[in-house]
């Protein structure tokens, strides 16, 4: 997910503001932190899938899994907190050299159906020397010693 990687200028319907992708961990972790967020992504070998966990100064703590599907990566949550009975799903989708977007999706039924509760434009700031290719991870198993 090297698309994650540098500063993006970021904005939904309601406000803008900075996200910073920086990988941690000896290359292992993709972390992408604003001013009401911290996310990290981890692909994992184990699982076969990417894995995410989102938390807020609110007290907010999202777990995430999933994969690629097509050109779309997209993260199931199976039930949204404080929400019973309702899951949720992040795509990032779009992906280019220098922006991608995301959305934010709930499902009722199990999710037969996906309804767009907010998305966000991603858009670089300044360059990065990272692959421009996208869904590359970069990640090795086990992590170098």
């Amino acid at each position: 997910m090297d698309f994650l990687v540098g500063d993006r200028l970021t904005s939904s319907d309601s406000s803008t503001w900075t996200t910073t992708g920086r990988r941690r961990l000896m290359g292992q972790v993709l972390r992408m932190e604003s001013p009401g967020a911290l996310t990290e992504f981890l692909f994992s070998e184990h699982l076969g899938s990417w894995c995410a966990t989102f938390m807020s100064p609110l007290g907010d703590h999202d777990v995430m899994t999933g994969a690629l599907d097509g050109e779309v990566m997209i993260l199931d949550q199976p039930v949204v907190r404080g929400r019973p009975g309702v899951g949720a799903r992040v795509t990032f989708r779009d992906v280019r050299a220098s922006s991608f977007d995301s959305d934010f999706l709930v499902s009722a039924d199990g999710g037969e159906t996906w309804r767009v509760e907010f998305t966000m434009h991603y858009e670089r700031l300044r360059p990065v020397n990272t692959s421009t290719r996208g869904w590359s991870s970069n990640c090795t198993y086990p992590p170098p010693r």
